[in-house]
């Protein structure tokens, strides 16, 4: 697995005219492979171990192989599944509707097509989600300089709905023991209407762990009480 995975990154990656029609050849491939994969029809004895068969593989690649090459795979048997099941229930609900004996309702109709809607939505949303996770960026943390001055500020807003101190407390411990120095941080706490007992109370809080200035920003007012 190991070894594939090099080979499947070095594909990807070679600009060569080789690479770039080797790419393409195994793209058709796949496509279709893939296409004959979602439309083929099983009766349930077929389905059954075509499913049994695609559990077992899949427990077997995350179980033993920790290859970027398998994560592909595992992403790869989850659409076509999906889009298996897409097509069966598409073909299904054609069936029935073009089918001049099943004498359906207007009603039965609205939350066959409204059930059929509900799935499709979830189908896209599942494979758009896999599209975004296929090539994550995988960025390494870039670190900080050694002076603390060129660190970037902080500022930390505290959303708040007129609630006293007591309620958004925690919140507020949270934020002012952040891991970052204190005079890099600014508090910002967003009221609906400024209350200075608020504002005077969440400094008495941070007095005691934090340096840090704490501002009170009024949801309805432009200006920002000090």
């Amino acid at each position: 697995m190991k070894k594939a995975s090099e080979l499947w990154s070095h594909l990807g990656a070679s600009e060569s005219i080789a690479g770039r029609t080797g790419r393409t050849i195994l793209y058709l491939i796949v496509a279709v492979l893939a296409f004959q994969c979602v439309t083929l029809r099983f009766d349930w004895k077929q389905q059954a171990i075509v499913g049994s068969l695609t559990l077992l593989i899949g427990l077997a690649l995350y179980t033993f192989s920790q290859a970027y090459v398998a994560t592909l795979m595992l992403i790869v048997a989850s659409m076509l599944t999906t889009c298996r099941y897409a097509v069966w229930r598409v073909t299904q609900v054609y069936e029935v509707v073009t089918d001049p004996s099943s004498n359906l309702r207007v009603l039965e109709l609205f939350f066959m097509f409204l059930l059929l809607a509900a799935e499709m939505y979830a189908f896209a949303i599942l494979l758009l989600g896999f599209i975004q996770m296929i090539y994550p960026l995988r960025r390494p943390p870039a670190p900080l300089p050694n002076d603390i001055g060129e660190w970037p500020d902080v500022d930390l807003l505290i959303p708040t709905y007129n609630e006293p101190l007591s309620v958004v407390r925690s919140t507020a411990l949270a934020s002012i023991n952040i891991d970052t120095p204190a005079t890099r941080c600014t508090f910002i706490s967003s009221t609906m209407v400024a209350s200075r007992s608020f504002v005077t109370s969440a400094r008495t809080l941070a007095s005691v762990t934090s340096s840090g200035p704490i501002i009170s920003m009024p949801r309805r007012a432009t200006s920002i009480a000090p």
